[in-house]
């Protein structure tokens, strides 16, 4: 960064500070010197200096106003439109940090009501809930010690000059975490992640899948669904942790090798205490936001699964259309998930025009409801089945699913990796067994009507068993 920039910066911000910090400005500005600065800067350093000696504040119109000299009343101006004069710095957190402590009273209250409308509330449960809806944990240490310009200033250029690379999040999926780490930075923490397909192919499976593979001792995992219940959550999850059918989990038929695997997955660093699912028919976005910063006040919240998008009850406001209502739940846990460093995992549907599509694979643009999850999420996966695969093919090489990468903010998009799914589990597939699977399942498809029944057509397609 070049020293005119750094000037640019520190008067900037002292030109854009509100009235009501003018002396925690004068301290800052009592620590520097003139000869700090060069030619045109020094000119409006001094013309600061003197106008604080006045008791004016130190706004861009003020200073303006009080400059004899036209060509410093035009640079002074530059100066306070700069795009550098509001990054990261005093001014732009302190309306940030008001920003969000309203938001978190104004959570708090319509938490209340919705209890109290709904159902009725203990008093321990009433407790509970005043204490995690209060000020978020981050902002408590801020509330009667404010944060200097000067120290604003520096944590900034210690950020600009940290070359350390940012800490990667991993879905448990080697193949989609190689896309996503060769591409660019991969997952990061605060990311709003989300899933997207169409019915029945998959798009809950991976979401609970990638949830699974993330649970790990000493952070906290949260799952709002409102299709499944508790047990068939943690059945999804049994199954997929272990590898086994959950048919036979379901069905109390598991094998030995199964609770062998169960026993196995309980010594590992994931236990019962590591994840909370709420399976409410009911749950409102509130609910949601408030649960997460009650867990987070205790421990780290390191994944949050919402399935999916459109069963979350939201009060509507005065006129406003559904596609806003959506994309305002869309905006709401993005700034959970930034505000608590965690990855939030969000599931949406597609739109029923894709069925009329001859290739049926999700795009950006086929998100149901809002597009605003398009805009906020910083990874967006598709996901896709083809159940138009003859059932036969099926039946001798399985079902698999593909997802791919619609969008990243971290690095690139469009590439696809692919799964074997059987029964809601996934088993990663080699990019290059999967293109297979695709291409034969075409060349199947293209085949004469030859064949009168299975056995004949096992016995004359040429289609290898593996590929």
């Amino acid at each position: 960064m070049k020293k005119d920039e750094l000037e640019i910066i520190i008067l900037g911000t002292i030109m854009k500070m509100a009235k009501a910090r003018d002396k925690q400005t004068h301290d800052f500005m009592l620590q520097l010197q003139s000869e700090d600065f060069q030619g045109m800067t020094q000119l409006v350093f001094l013309h600061m200096q003197k106008s604080m000696d006045r008791n004016e504040s130190l706004t861009r119109a003020s200073l303006q106003a009080s400059c004899d000299d036209s060509e410093l009343r035009l640079f002074i101006g530059d100066w306070a439109q700069s795009p550098f004069s509001s990054h990261n710095l005093q001014f732009y957190i302190d309306s940030l940090r008001t920003i969000n402590k309203i938001n978190s009273y104004q959570d708090m209250a319509q938490n209340i009501l919705d209890i109290i409308q709904t159902k009725p509330a203990t008093p321990n449960k009433m407790v509970e809930i005043l204490e995690g809806a209060s000020t978020p944990s981050y902002m408590l240490k801020d509330i009667n010690a404010g944060t200097t310009a000067k120290q604003a200033f520096n944590e900034f250029v210690d950020y600009l000059m940290d070359e350390s690379p940012l800490e990667i999040e991993k879905t448990g999926f080697d193949n989609l975490d190689m896309l996503l780490q060769d591409e660019g930075q991969g997952m990061a923490k605060g990311s709003l992640v989300g899933v997207v397909g169409a019915t029945k192919n998959g798009k809950s499976a991976l979401a609970g899948s990638i949830f699974a593979n993330r649970l790990e001792q000493n952070t906290m995992s949260l799952c709002f669904t409102m299709e499944i219940s508790v047990r068939e959550f943690l059945i999804n999850i049994i199954a997929q942790k272990t590898k086994t059918n959950r048919g036979e989990w379901k069905k109390k038929k598991a094998t030995d090798q199964a609770y062998t695997r169960l026993t196995a997955m309980a010594g590992e660093n994931t236990s019962p205490d590591t994840f909370i699912v709420y399976d409410n028919s009911d749950i409102t976005l509130s609910f949601i936001v408030q649960q997460a910063r009650l867990k987070a006040r205790k421990m780290p919240v390191k994944t949050i699964l919402v399935d999916y998008l459109t069963l979350i009850k939201v009060d509507t406001q005065k006129n406003e259309s559904s596609f806003s209502m959506w994309g305002r739940v869309v905006t709401t846990l993005r700034h959970l998930a930034k505000e608590l460093d965690c990855i939030i995992i969000l599931v949406s549907q597609v739109n029923r025009n894709v069925a009329n599509r001859a290739d049926k694979r999700p795009q950006v643009n086929d998100i149901r409801d809002t597009s605003q999850l398009q805009y906020d999420c910083h990874l967006l996966l598709g996901t896709f089945v083809d159940q138009e695969i003859d059932q036969f093919f099926v039946d001798q090489h399985g079902k698999q699913m593909e997802v791919k990468i619609l969008l990243n903010r971290n690095g690139g998009a469009g590439l696809t990796c692919y799964f074997n799914f059987e029964q809601g589990n996934l088993v990663e597939k080699g990019f290059r067994e999967g293109a297979a699977y695709v291409e034969n399942a075409k060349n199947f498809e293209a085949q004469p009507e030859q064949f009168q029944n299975y056995d004949d057509r096992q016995q004359d397609f040429g289609c290898p068993t593996n590929f």
